[in-house]
């Protein structure tokens, strides 16, 4: 007979969770939690059947560790039916207020010196979370996938202003990104400590992938400024206890250790060494599950052909350093691709269209901001990705001068019944009808950015808002010429900027520039001065969050 004493845990006991939930269901009040109901008292836990337990365990609370580990602790059977059926582990944040007073043992760093505990007070909830979590890991000895499930509203904003509004504008790039069933998410969470990282070597031998960065910490006294130390970190996760973590974990492939590019003094040979990392997962046959690939550095093209071949199965890859010549011809070969970035890459003639020949129908996304394109090249797109959702060609003039207003508007005209997210920034040839081109045929984009084009006015503006009705985000820093900028008097700039965003129901955010100087000329008596724009930054701000349901603020970013 199972062992009925429940353990004592924080988030209390199954038991009392469902009686919770028959209270809840009983005063007619939703339950988002609520499990299963049962049409008869259940007086012995051995009474209900296998198949409840393991719903309740692989389907309804994989997202939630406090909840799984109240399971665990209530019965020899619940317990042994988690450790049998749990592989995947969503960690939700913020961590529980009932654990911000937990203050764990602090693990030692390589160098046998005590990690310092982090100051700021929502990264110390992290820490102790990561503590907490750490110590229950033995429930999971199947477990596969570890996963920060990241809640962006709690995100702690140390870093100075500028940071600040980018992290804010990124929460919100990214919310709208994972609201799309077809997005394959490259981003994580800060989250990883020495005694997570220790616990998981320990007791989850069968790790496959750990989407979490490490938890750091700016210097007590870093500030934002011309030589700023960008890469001067606190780190709470210390190289030897990664290392130890590769060794036990063999079949560990999909992690971002490797990716960081603020982590170059975790000097690992198995993560840093491309080659070495893919001979390691060639030798333990556990390539076809790697999913996801992010290099941050760039890759040489024999290191190219061995991802290909020790990869086969990859879904999305991202080269943040660029592709070597003659990628795209490897890349062709990756039938199940469906996000790409190839950004600051060298495409060479007939590369592209040989690549999305063979994979273009099935790609959803495609970055190729700041490569060396052909007028083929932009007719190999709109001919091929008949199911793009993002696209992203940011900068594309400085390195492919001869691309013309013609050669964007024939893939937008393509591909825009699919095209949800557009980025069009750094352009100068994105003007009022490119914006009519969008608006006449993308009715379903949500995020579009064309900052930095000078030619863009209240004009293609108002086309954008008069057919794009599902627009969430505005990118439009260093749009010199639209009317908060340029309008004598405030009516104007009512009647012209403000009237037409109103009518933008799901709008959330708008983007600007914070820097005025690159934009008005203080001595033309024309134009409104700082003060004034400044004002109007404001104005907008409050009237669209008065009348917009959704509308959460104007970022100011330099």
């Amino acid at each position: 007979m199972p062992d009925t004493s429940p353990h004592p845990e924080p988030h209390g006991t199954a038991s009392s969770s469902l009686a919770r939930a028959d209270d809840a269901d009983a005063a007619g009040a939703p339950n988002p939690r609520k499990i299963f109901c049962l049409t008869s008292p259940v007086k012995k836990w051995e009474d209900l059947p296998d198949t409840v337990f393991r719903t309740l365990v692989t389907s309804q609370l994989s997202a939630d560790i406090p909840a799984l580990v109240a399971v665990a602790g209530t019965c020899k059977t619940w317990r042994a039916m988690v450790k049998d059926n749990v592989d995947k582990l969503n960690v939700a944040l913020p961590p529980p207020p009932q654990l911000r007073n937990f203050t764990p043992g602090v693990a030692g760093s390589s160098s046998g010196t005590a990690k310092k505990v982090p100051r700021d007070r929502k990264k110390k909830d992290v820490w102790n979370y990561a503590a907490w979590i750490a110590k229950r890991l033995h429930l999971f000895p199947n477990l596969e996938d570890f996963v920060v499930a990241d809640e962006p509203s709690a995100r702690s904003y140390d870093l100075g202003w500028f940071e600040d509004r980018i992290d804010q504008l990124e929460i919100v790039i990214q919310q709208i990104l994972e609201a799309d069933p077809t997005y394959i998410p490259m981003h994580t969470t800060k989250f990883v400590t020495d005694e997570l990282v220790k616990s998981l070597a320990k007791n989850c031998r069968k790790l496959r992938s750990l989407e979490a960065e490490p938890l750091k910490e700016r210097p007590k006294n870093w500030s934002m400024q011309i030589g700023a130390d960008f890469d001067a970190f606190n780190l709470f996760v210390s190289p030897s206890h990664v290392q130890r973590l590769f060794d036990k974990c063999p079949r560990l492939v999909e992690t971002y250790f490797s990716t960081d590019r603020d982590l170059k003094s975790i000097d690992i040979p198995v993560i840093n060494d491309i080659k070495t990392w893919l001979d390691r997962i060639k030798k333990n046959g556990v390539g076809t599950t790697v999913k996801k690939l992010r290099l941050m550095s760039e890759v040489s093209k024999d290191e190219m052909k061995m991802i290909v071949n020790t990869l086969p199965n990859l879904e999305a890859v991202d080269f943040c350093g660029g592709s070597p010549p003659g990628a795209p011809r490897h890349l062709a070969r990756l039938n199940h691709l469906r996000w790409l970035s190839l950004c600051g890459s060298v495409i060479e003639d007939g590369d592209l269209e040989k690549m999305l020949t063979g994979i273009g129908t099935n790609l959803c996304g495609l970055s190729l901001n700041e490569c060396e394109m052909t007028r083929d090249d932009f007719h190999a797109i709109g001919a091929h990705c008949k199911s793009l959702r993002y696209l992203s060609l940011e900068g594309m003039e400085s390195e492919s001068p001869d691309t013309t207003q013609g050669d964007i508007s024939s893939v937008i005209s393509d591909c825009g019944d699919t095209l949800r997210y557009l980025n069009l920034g750094c352009n100068d040839f994105v003007d009022d009808t490119m914006l009519e081109c969008i608006a006449n045929h993308c009715p379903e984009m949500l995020l579009l950015d064309f900052s930095n084009s000078k030619l863009v006015t209240d004009i293609g503006l108002a086309r954008i808002a008069s057919r794009c009705k599902k627009i969430q985000c505005l990118g439009m820093m260093y749009c010199d010429k639209m009317g908060i900028y340029t309008c004598e008097t405030k009516e104007d700039f009512i009647s012209t900027f403000v009237t037409p965003l109103l009518s933008l129901r799901d709008l959330r955010t708008i983007v600007f520039a914070s820097d005025l100087s690159d934009i008005i000329t203080q001595d033309d008596d024309n134009v409104p001065n700082y003060e004034e724009v400044g004002y109007r930054y404001g104005y907008v701000d409050g009237v669209l969050q008065t009348a917009l349901p959704n509308f959460m603020h104007c970022l100011r970013i330099a």
